[in-house]
């Protein structure tokens, strides 16, 4: 079995061709002084993955979106974190052999490595309770996500089983091995343990694995380990797509993004609401901006019931600014700037601007999930689609506004 790698812009053909340019524009180079924040562009496949632990590629409409990955710093990997993943030269480097269930990892008392064969490491396998072998690696940032891959070969007993655990993070991922190819996931750090571990079992027999790699992803990625909460990805009637909520349970999130360096925000995005019944959540920083200090929202409609959009800023107080007469089903291109020290809370729709100067009190955004499509991932779902939005932490003049708002509607095609 061959898994395909998450780094698909750069290790394999893009499955549609997709330009990050619009007339001399790339959302690219509104973070490129190190502003904190997101890009997502569901047009993109190569980005898109059915899984949150990004093994399986979105390859077309109607597949299930489980990781979004930000393109914000170019989905760049960092260095190396593995120390002795190549066996060519023999057994180097730190490892450590674990026995017993995956939940307990238990220290083994008799080791299940058998040396290098062919310049790689061959483990034995009992047919129930297996081995596993741990590598050592740096420290783990808690929040970020760390790609693994290693290469591996079946030499008896197949189909072996292994499941792999990155830094004791959210993810544990099963893999049926037979044959030889390579394993490629995706893991969140949870906490910041030192290795990663690969747990072997199922059937008796061995296997060899080499070429162990741990890399930090870089970006603040959306993700939904519920597969029944996943959104989809659908093409409209112009061939632009997008990620559908079914304003019921779907919903993304990222892991904690650190905007507390700043008091401002501006935030794109390309979207349609289907109803105006009830209020749902585009996007949110903290599971409930109303109340947490150094938060945002933007939601669709505004107020259940009305035909409108509405933005949120919030220092130690809140901000809201509604623009009304937009009545649903609804496309529209919306930009929202925030600023907690000068009262700033102004919603554009579609060019059209609205604000609001309630006192939004003191201090800077917050270091908080972004919420997409559901607020705090479990209520006031978005029913609605998303064709792309970018968060940028930072004040934005008003030619980055225009050009935002000119990349967004050629994704959306609101005006």
């Amino acid at each position: 079995m061959v898994t395909r790698s998450i780094l698909r812009p750069v290790l394999r053909p893009v499955t549609r061709a997709v330009s990050d340019t619009i007339r001399g524009f790339n959302p690219r180079s509104l973070f490129a002084s190190g502003e904190q924040g997101i890009w997502l562009d569901p047009s993109d496949f190569s980005t898109l993955f059915q899984d949150a632990a990004g093994t399986t590629p979105v390859t077309a409409v109607g597949q299930p979106v489980g990781l979004a990955l930000d393109k914000r710093l170019g989905l760049a990997v960092g260095a190396e974190r593995v120390s002795g993943g190549n066996f060519e030269g023999g057994l180097i480097g730190t490892r450590t052999e674990l026995a017993g269930s995956v939940s307990t990892w238990a220290l083994n008392t008799s080791s299940p490595i058998s040396g290098t064969q062919d310049g790689k490491l061959t483990i034995t396998t009992p047919s129930a309770s297996g081995p596993g072998i741990a590598f050592q690696t740096d420290t783990a940032v808690i929040g970020r996500f760390y790609r693994v891959t290693f290469d591996y070969k079946v030499l008896s007993g197949s189909p072996i089983l292994a499941q792999v655990a990155v830094h004791g993070g959210t993810y544990t991922q099963n893999r049926t091995l037979s044959g030889s190819g390579t394993i490629t996931i995706v893991g969140l750090a949870s906490s910041a343990n030192s290795s990663f571990a690969v747990y072997f079992g199922n059937a008796a027999g061995s296997v060899q694995i080499d070429n162990v790699s741990c890399k930090h992803i870089a970006g603040n990625h959306a993700y939904q380990t519920t597969g029944a909460s996943r959104p989809t990805l659908q093409q409209d009637s112009n061939g632009l797509y997008y990620l559908s909520f079914d304003g019921t349970d779907d919903g993304m999130a990222t892991p904690s993004i650190d905007f507390t360096g700043t008091d401002k925000v501006t935030v794109w995005a390309g979207v349609r609401k289907n109803s105006d019944a009830a209020i749902g959540f585009i996007a949110e920083l903290s599971a409930n901006a109303a109340t947490n200090t150094g938060a945002f929202y933007l939601i669709a409609p505004g107020t259940a019931g009305a035909a409108s959009y509405g933005f949120n800023s919030r220092g130690t107080a809140s901000a809201q600014v509604l623009q009304a007469g937009y009545v649903s089903p609804h496309t529209a291109v919306l930009t929202c700037k925030g600023e907690i020290s000068t009262d700033t809370s102004i919603i554009r729709v579609n060019r059209a601007e609205s604000s609001a100067a309630s006192d939004q009190g003191t201090g800077n955004y917050g270091n908080y999930p972004l919420y997409i499509g559901r607020r705090g991932g479990t209520t006031v779902p978005l029913n609605g689609r998303i064709y792309q939005l970018i968060v940028r932490g930072a004040a934005s003049n008003a030619g980055q506004i225009a050009a935002g708002e000119a990349w967004c509607n050629g994704k959306t095609r609101a005006y």
